[in-house]
């Protein structure tokens, strides 16, 4: 291989990278620090090799824009993680109410049968005291008779 084929070659290799200009390669990074995957990023840039997204990270990794979009990244993240958590709790909440509401209703008909009880136990109590009257039986128990 001649030294012109090899610098041919090289001078192909840069051409490559040069091919997009710099505000598409700063808009691809941006898209891929944002959260998009290298794919999503290749297709909708038409970027033939997956890898620049990569390589234009690393050398654009100094300009300010794409530190705030890290550190955004970071937040996102973070948020995700308290979001996961309030998922979790609001989860539990919802599941204490639920058995909250069967304890309210199953409080509700243990009350409603003690009113029926109650009732029953008057009723009786009533029917005893007018056969009492009407009939001159002694029908309640005496207890202190010994």
């Amino acid at each position: 291989m001649s030294s012109e084929e090899s610098k041919k070659k090289r001078h192909s290799r840069q051409r490559t990278c040069q091919a997009y200009p710099l505000p598409v390669r700063m808009a691809a990074v941006r898209d891929y620090l944002s959260g998009m995957s290298r794919l999503e990023v290749a297709r909708k840039y038409s970027i033939a090799d997956m890898t620049n997204i990569s390589h234009w990270k690393r050398k654009f990794a100094g300009v300010v824009e794409f530190k705030t979009s890290q550190d955004m990244i970071k937040r996102r993240t973070s948020r995700s993680l308290q979001t996961e958590s309030e998922s979790e709790l609001s989860q539990r909440i919802k599941e204490l109410e639920r058995s909250l509401s069967l304890c309210q209703k199953a409080l509700a008909s243990k009350e409603k049968e003690l009113k029926r009880a109650n009732l029953h136990i008057q009723i009786n109590e009533t029917l005893i005291d007018l056969a009492e009257e009407n009939f001159g039986l002694d029908i309640r128990k005496n207890f202190d008779t010994k």
